[in-house]
């Protein structure tokens, strides 16, 4: 497991092997689509996989630093911030 704490201070545990999980890149992929249709899901399925049991935690974590909203940049860089302290797994 990995402990880490994102820059604007929400605190994670998730399995390093997630990093390496084909459903996690593939949803990684599907993020980076043109199409709104395609990111959408995939970033609720990006969150889902990676910190499930702390959706809720991150969720409010991101409304109290933004007056009561989650704006979804601000989503999309909590996410980035904890996959970039998963270290790479090495085959």
């Amino acid at each position: 497991m990995v402990k880490g704490k994102t820059k604007t201070g929400f605190e994670f545990e998730v399995d390093e092997r997630i990093k390496n999980d084909w459903r996690v890149v593939h949803a990684i992929a599907d993020i980076q689509s043109k199409d709104e249709s395609i990111i959408v899901p995939a970033m609720v399925k990006l969150i889902k996989l990676i910190i499930n049991n702390q959706e809720e935690a991150l969720m409010e974590h991101i409304a109290n630093n933004n007056e009561g909203f989650v704006p979804t940049n601000a989503l999309y860089a909590e996410i980035s911030d904890i996959l970039t302290q998963i270290p790479a797994i090495k085959n």
